[in-house]
C-alpha cells in the first residue's frame, strides 16, 4: 500500500510491518507491538499509515518518519480486527472477525465506536470504504456482502449467489458505476420540441478500451464505444465520413460506454445506441 508521500508499506503475519523507498531502494523492517499479527494495511488521505493486527487484536498507527508503531485498542477485546481501510475524513475502519463487528477510530478525537454486523454469527473480514464514505464489508458468517452507512447507522445485506463465498478483499473502481455521479444523459426531442432525458449514460475515463469495462451482467450489460466521432472540446462536432471529420471537429474515439434507459428500449433496458452494444439496428 503506497501512501501520500509514494512510500510502499506492508505488513507480515509473522509479526513485522515495513516500506520501501522506490527512489532509493531501500527496505526497512520493524518488529511489531505483541508480535505476531499484523493483516491489513492502509493510508489516509494525508499520508498517515494505519494496520490491522489479527492476532493482536489492535490497530496500529504507524509514525512514517521512524516507523514506530502506536498501538490503539478497540473497545472490544480480543476482537481479532482483520482489515483496515480510511474514509475520505482519515477515520480509520476495521473488520472485527472474532467479534463480528464494524469499527471506526477517529484519531481527531482518539475515539471508537462499534457496531455489530446483523445475524446470527457474523464473522467480517475484508472492509473497504467507498467514495460516499459507506462501508462495505464480507461477511463469512451470512455468506454476503454487507454495506453500512454511518450517517444512518444502517446495514444492507447482499446475500452471495455461490456457498461458500469467502471474499476476502473489496475494491472499488472510482467514480465508474456510480448512480449519483452520471457521466452523461441521452434527450429525445419530442414532437412538441420539449426534450425529455431517456437514457443516463455511463462512461470510463478517456485511455481506457473495451478490455477495461467491469463485468456486471453479462450478455445483458453491453458496452460499446464509438471510433468515429468528431469533437470540438467537450461537444460533439461531427462524424467522420470517407476519413474526414464533417461538417468538422477532430477525431477523437471514445472510451467504453453503458446506457441505462428510463423509458422502454427494443433492443433492452442497457442497449446502445444506432446498432451499439446489444447488436440491434434500432436507431434513436
Amino acid at each position: 500500500m503506497f501512501n501520500a508521500s509514494g512510500t510502499l508499506w506492508f505488513t507480515g503475519q509473522a509479526g513485522v510491518y515495513g516500506r520501501v523507498r522506490p527512489a532509493s531502494a531501500e527496505v526497512e523492517v520493524f518488529d511489531a507491538p505483541g508480535g505476531p499479527g499484523p493483516y491489513g494495511i492502509t493510508a489516509t488521505p494525508a499520508g498517515d499509515v494505519y494496520y490491522a493486527s489479527l492476532a493482536g487484536s489492535y490497530v496500529g498507527r504507524i509514525d512514517t518518519t521512524t516507523g514506530v508503531t502506536t498501538q490503539l485498542d478497540p473497545p472490544t477485546a480480543d476482537q481479532g480486527t482483520r482489515r483496515v481501510w480510511s474514509d475520505s475524513a482519515g477515520r480509520v475502519w476495521s473488520s472485527q472477525w472474532n467479534a463480528g463487528q464494524v469499527a471506526v477510530y477517529d484519531p481527531a478525537s482518539d475515539a471508537w465506536s462499534e457496531w455489530r454486523l446483523p445475524g446470527e454469527d457474523p464473522q467480517a473480514y475484508a472492509v473497504y470504504v467507498d467514495r460516499h464514505d459507506d462501508v462495505w464489508l464480507s461477511d463469512f458468517g451470512a455468506n454476503a456482502l454487507v454495506r453500512f452507512v454511518p450517517e444512518t447507522e444502517h446495514f444492507t445485506v447482499f446475500p452471495l449467489p455461490s456457498d461458500p463465498g469467502d471474499v476476502r478483499q473489496i475494491h472499488g473502481r472510482r467514480n465508474e458505476l456510480d448512480a449519483r455521479r452520471i457521466e452523461s444523459i441521452v434527450a429525445r426531442v419530442n414532437a412538441d420540441g420539449t426534450k425529455q432525458v431517456v437514457s443516463a449514460m455511463y462512461i470510463l475515463e478517456f485511455g481506457k478500451g473495451m478490455s477495461d469495462t467491469p463485468e456486471i451482467a453479462g450478455d445483458l450489460t453491453t458496452w460499446h464505444d464509438h471510433q468515429n466521432l468528431c469533437w470540438e472540446g467537450n461537444r460533439l462536432g461531427g462524424r467522420l465520413v470517407d476519413g474526414v471529420c464533417q461538417p468538422g471537429g477532430e477525431l477523437r474515439p471514445t472510451p467504453p460506454m453503458l446506457h441505462v434507459w428510463m423509458v422502454p428500449h427494443p433492443c433492452g433496458p442497457f442497449a446502445g445506441i444506432e446498432g451499439h452494444g446489444a447488436g440491434c439496428g434500432h436507431t434513436h
